[in-house]
């Protein structure tokens, strides 16, 4: 049976959704659908929140971009105008999944390694997380809901480096209060550079144990992740995106801003080359772009010094996804600048009108990778303790009390039921008795109490063409019920809407759905081997647009009436 995952990641320009399915014990997933819902302004402005207590240090030389986030108590994480989108998606069924997996913007998170003994497991670091993190936030830990990444590596002196996130407990909480007034109960809520790891990996095959950065280029800001190997070593917001590209370009030509945009996705590149533009000249579109990506350069490079002082290696590759890095001559101006190999990363097999949505898929396939348990992948997840998700083992074991509880009183309940059943049962039976005798009376001239008896003188008269048919519509629709459930355990993904077994014209009639048309005719084959059952034909096949799947309906022959 398919299990479809969705991955929703909500972005300040649009909400995007992919869709994949696996099969159970299968080692990979098939990618149904990916579509983009454009996050449209609202006619009112929001009201900008009261500012929390504390605020983050600003990174520097001495305090990496790796420890501290970006002020996370600026903007919404997600806004009225998203849940509008999020709300169209849902109307259109396109959020109808058996998991769903969504990112949280690292801007409105909190940041900081600690080094911890190795000796400490998970739990018990968990444990003692609140204490070690209260000199490095400013604000109260029990206010903050946090999550962790262990390293594997053990320095010399027997600690492990530990990467905590945070974010303001009822910030979070609002989060997902408002994802489930939209029908949406998220299995996993990681932050959004961290899903970069498992998508890396995956498209990536040769990828290798040095160090490699990711960057999803967003429209209001980049997510940065570097790797080695299957651990992550730094995560990192860069407020600097394709509307900064649009920002220049219409501050540079005075024009507006949608008019902006749209020049940049016709006529936008980065101007690779060292020309700049005389005294007097017209700047071009091109070298427009490349003061904007020289900015998002330096945040790299400083970035990538800071590692290489803190880890004492230096990051030898750079992958780039993401809508802004669709701009052409971006990735080669960056690997110009930082003198790395800079090269895309897309997720491969997505249907989709958009011909670049490869690109802008990376971080959703991250986050579907990550909830159906495949390694490697982060270890953050914001919905713990209280918040877990409610299928999780540790939302169980947080109830395991209250579980007990119940299941005494449900002992307890099945006791009584069980002795007012009997009483019940018995009345019953004495009434199917009497009935029993009053039908059986003017059908055999006699009163017959016992029901075997009464079957087996019905099967005498059977055998002789009387009464009952030769095979009847439950044991044709039984034996077509165990075929197909055969086909989906040999891996045809059939569903069924309906079967109808008309008696009287001995026709059964069956529609359904499956992946192709090879597999209807597999259907048609298990079908026309049963007992009873011959001439099936194929009446009508249509290809559902949404999901790619085969609608079909057959009609067969009931040989046994």
């Amino acid at each position: 049976m398919a299990h479809r995952t969705i991955a929703l990641d909500i972005g300040s320009h649009s909400v995007k959704v992919l869709a994949a399915e696996s099969s159970f014990g299968s080692s990979s997933a098939k990618i149904r659908f990916y579509l983009e819902e454009p996050i449209a302004p609202l006619a009112e402005p929001l009201q900008a929140a009261p500012p929390e207590e504390g605020k983050p240090a600003a990174p520097s030389d001495d305090n990496p971009p790796s420890q501290q986030a970006a002020d996370a108590n600026q903007g919404q994480p997600l806004t009225p105008a998203a849940l509008v989108a999020i709300e169209r998606l849902k109307e259109q069924g396109l959020l109808e999944g058996d998991a769903i997996a969504v990112n949280y913007s690292l801007a409105h998170c909190l940041q900081t390694d600690l080094d911890l003994p190795a000796t400490l497991k998970r739990d018990k670091v968990e444990e003692v997380l609140a204490i070690q993190i209260e000199d490095h936030f400013p604000v109260d830990p029990d206010t903050l809901q946090s999550s962790l990444h262990l390293a594997d590596q053990i320095d010399q002196e027997g600690l492990r480096k530990v990467m905590v996130v945070s974010t303001p407990f009822e910030r979070i909480q609002g989060f997902l209060a408002a994802l489930e007034q939209q029908g949406v109960d998220p299995v996993t809520v990681e932050v959004s550079p961290a899903r970069l790891l498992a998508a890396c990996h995956t498209l990536v095959p040769a990828l290798g144990s040095a160090p490699v950065a990711v960057i999803d280029i967003g429209h209001s800001g980049s997510d940065l992740c570097i790797l080695e190997g299957d651990q992550i070593k730094l995560l990192r917001r860069i407020n600097l995106g394709g509307a900064d590209f649009t920002q220049a370009l219409a501050d540079q030509y005075h024009m507006p801003w949608d008019r902006a945009e749209t020049g940049k996705h016709r006529e936008g590149h980065v101007e690779i080359g060292t020309s700049a533009p005389a005294e007097g000249q017209r700047i071009t579109v091109g070298l427009v772009c490349r003061k904007v990506a020289s900015s998002l350069a330096e945040e790299l490079s400083r970035t990538f010094h800071a590692f290489l002082a803190r880890e004492g290696k230096s990051v030898e590759r750079l992958l780039c996804c993401g809508g802004g890095s669709l701009l052409k001559g971006l990735t080669q101006y960056l690997s110009l600048s930082l003198g790395i190999p800079t090269e895309p990363l897309a997720v491969g097999g997505i249907k989709s009108t958009q011909p670049d949505a490869g690109v802008k898929a990376v971080g959703s396939w991250g986050s579907i990778v990550k909830a159906l348990g495949r390694r490697p992948a982060s270890q953050f997840n914001l919905r713990r303790g209280s918040l877990a998700y409610r299928g999780s083992f540790e939302f169980l074991q947080s109830r395991i009390p209250y579980l007990l509880v119940f299941f005494l009183l449900l002992v307890g309940a099945l006791v009584f039921s069980t002795l007012t059943r009997r009483s019940a049962l018995v009345a019953r039976r004495s009434a199917f008795e009497e009935t029993l005798v009053s039908l059986s009376q003017p059908v055999f001239g006699e009163a017959v109490r016992n029901p075997r008896e009464v079957i087996s003188r019905l099967q005498e008269a059977t055998t002789s063409g009387i009464i009952l048919p030769e095979y009847s519509a439950y044991e044709l629709f039984r034996d077509i019920s165990e075929a197909l459930v055969d086909l989906r355990e040999l891996g045809v993904p059939v569903a069924i809407e309906r079967i109808t077994i008309d008696i009287q014209r001995d026709v059964i009639t069956i529609r359904g759905s499956t992946d192709s048309a090879i597999s209807i005719d597999e259907i048609r084959t298990e079908l026309g081997g049963l007992q009873c059952i011959t001439d099936v034909t194929q009446e009508r096949t249509t290809q559902n647009r949404t999901t790619g799947d085969y609608e079909f309906e057959l009609r067969a022959v009931n040989s046994c009436s």
